[in-house]
């Protein structure tokens, strides 16, 4: 993320005339690279938000639905005076998206992110060239391209030498944005990121829902910091959207993470452990006894709870709890 909030600022910086250091003819797109869900668009937010520009983030498999829908619906759009009209999966659906967010915010420069253009028609693409090339666009009817003051960044969410082969993204385009190349690993592979991921979280879904939870218990950042997040920072978000609609206090704990969180942690401390050599009843045990902790701490200590969370009898649960010595 700072290497890419580092190339923003450095296009942004302007000399002591008002003027680009940087002359945005020179200026080149960014190219991310990472695998779905992997918090893409919540990086270029916050970049966006650090440096206080403005985003506009269009996902380009939008683009994919004109063939199945039939006519794309034409728009009609005004910017400072200007008529003009847009057209559904188009360019010129983008180019219009940027300039209602400047009449919108009153911000007029800021970043365009262009997400998933491997699913972007290649007639499209060949228009979008244009724009990485010179960073002009040209407002619908008008006869005179202009530059835009916004930093071009695209992404990709699988290996984008495969997309060229399979002919889902131009060759040109690639080497285009090959010149500033960032590679984003999955988040278990950057397990520092987790506790700014979960405060800008917190941010966002304090302002959504009209909320004041001021933090997370410290249960729940380890639990988060010993996830391995198979869906990346999609999952990461939606988890804590909805620990937002479970808790009624002013801290996310532990009972405000969806269940499935804290089987699965369970699942991985058991593969954790050396079980290797040992029969399958014995294994099966130890998750067993790991279940049912977690569901007992979680309820509070309460038996009836935690019977009828595990969907067993309280008789059964008894039971069990004493056979594995569990208080």
């Amino acid at each position: 993320k700072q290497q890419i909030k580092d190339a923003v600022e450095a296009y942004l910086r302007k000399d002591d005339a008002g003027m680009p250091v940087i002359d945005p003819v020179h200026q080149r797109p960014m190219f991310l690279l990472g695998a779905p869900g992997i918090g893409k668009t919540a990086i270029m937010e916050q970049i966006a938000g650090e440096l206080g520009i403005g985003i506009v983030s269009y996902s380009m498999t939008h683009h994919t639905r004109q063939s199945a829908l039939g006519l794309p619906r034409i728009e009609h759009h005004d910017f400072e005076g200007f008529e003009y009209e847009a057209s559904e999966y188009t360019m010129s659906e983008i180019v219009a998206a940027v300039y209602d967010y400047m009449t919108r915010t009153g911000l007029r420069q800021g970043i365009l992110f262009l997400d998933e253009i491997n699913s972007m028609e290649l007639t499209a693409q060949a228009k979008l060239l244009r724009v990485l090339e010179d960073n002009c666009i040209r407002r619908i009817g008008a006869k005179e391209e202009k530059q835009v003051n916004v930093r071009i960044i695209a992404a990709v969410n699988e290996d984008p030498e495969s997309c060229v082969e399979r002919n889902k993204i131009r060759e040109d385009i690639f080497y285009r944005l090959c010149v500033l190349r960032y590679d984003i690993p999955e988040l278990y592979r950057r397990k520092g990121d987790i506790p700014l991921l979960m405060e800008y979280f917190r941010k966002h879904y304090n302002k959504k829902f009209h909320k004041q939870i001021m933090a997370y218990s410290s249960e729940v950042q380890d639990i988060f910091l010993a996830y391995n997040w198979p869906g990346n920072v999609r999952e990461l978000k939606n988890v804590i959207e909805s620990a937002f609609h479970n808790n009624h206090t002013a801290i996310l704990t532990r009972n405000d993470i969806p269940n499935y969180i804290l089987s699965r942690l369970a699942v991985d401390t058991m593969h954790a452990e050396d079980v290797r050599g040992l029969p399958l009843h014995e294994m099966l045990a130890r998750y067993e006894v790991l279940l049912i902790e977690d569901a007992y701490r979680r309820n509070g200590g309460s038996l009836t709870k935690t019977a009828a969370e595990l969907q067993v009898s309280k008789q059964n649960l008894a039971y069990k709890m004493k056979k594995y010595n569990i208080r």
